[in-house]
């Protein structure tokens, strides 16, 4: 059938979007713009986000490669430090997405990395305690915003049913980019020492000197390649951007144009499901930063030495890696989010049982890889289930901020479940660990429930009075709250 195109004013013009007289479209059509997200869309963000867990996760192979001596990282200092960051992390994700669905990401996802990885490159010249202090707030603040704006950057591009996969991949990234850190922490530690007499840089100053400037690097050329949305991204033809945009504002019950305001904010913190998937956040995502923070640590006192424990933690993040892809594949075919975050998370269970109770080396080693998969597969389920089941664009962006806020409540957490002073067993971390997965468990099933239980309400017609005498445009505004949205279960 013949498509008649015409543009609807010289504004639009400039923006490529169009009017299209036929508004269907072949599922070729729609396959092929999918495919050129796939292959620059997602891997963009990837690498963008990759950057950013490199640079948060360092300091725990800095700390093994000198730098706790050289800063007088005695007591609960290195723990104090993580915690400072992490409080400044999740005290800008939701201001930080409310900037972004208001002003659009392609100068200002690509700032943020550009900034946490100058704060990166400036911490090799960090010469006491108190200045670490400073600089990983600065880098709190910086990278607060990355993980809920990638989370809700992908959702303007993709469908629900897709979004799980790409959000998979991007989460992934994290468990490649500690893979990545301990293989390039093994090797830039042992950089023969460079700089000046007064400043010289040297073995876990390299480590944050070299990584935040590849950063930095990668920063300054991703804006030429991000678009603000799927209707003005210049790799498409105007017919793709059309359907790239339509299909997504058919799918979503309210308008995805609409501002951030208030009322976005109570519907997105008072949703029984946005708090579910929150906390189980919190309880994976304490488990995947305490990881970040300390499993060199925990793996040397295994009797290993710095440089083999920073090359033993590769392979669980690798194979970490892996799963997420897969679970997130296998999700979106079913176009199911709930089971398959009730399946992996018995690894987990598994895994710190086998920390905290066994003494055997090679059992506990295999117990990392059961945890990292399992933590890094449920994250990024948890925050792609919350983001499908917000209703709307703009609650969606403030769901993604409070699920990473909460979950990063958990990061905080996990900066004190491994103390000095329980080494080399950490049995206080471990079973922190070992509680949070059994808690996260149950509460994904009532997450479950609950989907299953509304939708059926809402089928019979028993949430109908909500819509009663209202307007249809008062009614997309409910959101999730309308009686015609389903719950992904």
């Amino acid at each position: 059938m013949e498509t008649k195109l015409t543009m609807e004013s010289p504004t639009d013009v400039a923006a490529g979007s169009m009017i299209v007289e036929n508004l269907d479209w072949a599922p070729e059509e729609e396959a092929a713009v999918r495919r050129k997200f796939d292959f620059t869309i997602t891997p963009l963000v990837t690498v963008l986000y990759m950057l950013c867990a490199i640079d948060r996760a360092n300091v725990g192979n800095a700390r093994i490669e000198g730098m706790n001596d050289d800063l007088n990282l005695i007591g609960y200092r290195y723990n104090i430090l993580l915690s400072v960051f992490f409080v400044f992390y999740l005290a800008v994700e939701i201001p930080s997405n409310v900037i972004l669905k208001n002003v659009g990401p392609r100068w200002y996802l690509p700032a943020l990395v550009f900034c946490f990885g100058l704060v990166s490159l400036c911490t090799a010249f960090v010469q006491s305690y108190p200045a670490m202090i400073v600089v990983r707030a600065l880098l709190g603040i910086f990278e607060g915003g990355a993980m809920p704006g990638t989370a809700f950057f992908l959702s303007c591009f993709y469908k629900k049913s897709e979004l799980f996969l790409r959000m998979s991949i991007f989460i992934a990234s994290s468990a490649l980019a500690s893979s990545f850190g301990g293989i390039l922490a093994a090797g830039l530690s042992h950089i023969p020492s460079w700089g000046t007499d007064a400043m010289v840089i040297s073995r876990w100053r390299n480590i944050f000197f070299v990584e935040g400037f590849i950063t930095l690097l990668v920063a300054m050329v991703a804006p030429f390649f991000m678009p603000h949305g799927p209707g003005t991204y210049k790799f498409l033809t105007r017919r793709q951007r059309y359907i790239a945009e339509e299909r997504i504002r058919r799918e979503n019950i309210s308008e995805g144009e609409a501002k951030v305001t208030w009322k976005h904010v109570q519907r997105a913190i008072f949703n029984i499901h946005t708090n579910v998937c929150a906390w189980c956040f919190f309880c994976t995502n304490s488990a995947v930063q305490g990881f970040g923070a300390f499993i060199p640590t925990i793996l040397r006192e295994f009797g290993w030495t710095s440089t083999e424990a920073q090359l033993k933690s590769v392979p669980p993040y690798v194979v970490a890696c892996f799963a997420t892809i897969i679970l997130g594949y296998l999700s979106d075919r079913l176009n199911k989010r709930g089971i398959f975050m009730v399946g992996i998370l018995p690894c987990s269970i598994i895994g710190f049982s086998i920390l905290r109770f066994s003494a055997n080396v090679n059992a506990k080693y295999a117990a990392v890889f059961l945890n990292a998969i399992a933590c890094f597969g449920a994250s990024s389920g948890f925050l792609s289930w919350g983001i499908n089941n917000a209703g709307s664009p703009a609650v969606a962006a403030v769901a993604g901020g409070y699920i990473v806020m909460v979950g990063s409540a958990g990061g905080v957490l996990s900066t004190w479940t491994y103390l000095s002073k329980d080494s080399p067993l950490f049995h206080t971390g471990h079973t922190i660990n070992l509680s949070l997965q059994c808690f996260c468990f149950c509460l994904a099933c009532f997450g479950i429930a609950h989907c299953i239980y509304d939708n059926k309400l809402r089928a019979m017609g028993r949430k109908d009075d909500r819509i009663r005498g209202l307007s249809d445009e008062e009614k997309l505004a409910l959101g999730h709250r309308n009686p015609e949205f389903r719950y992904m279960e």
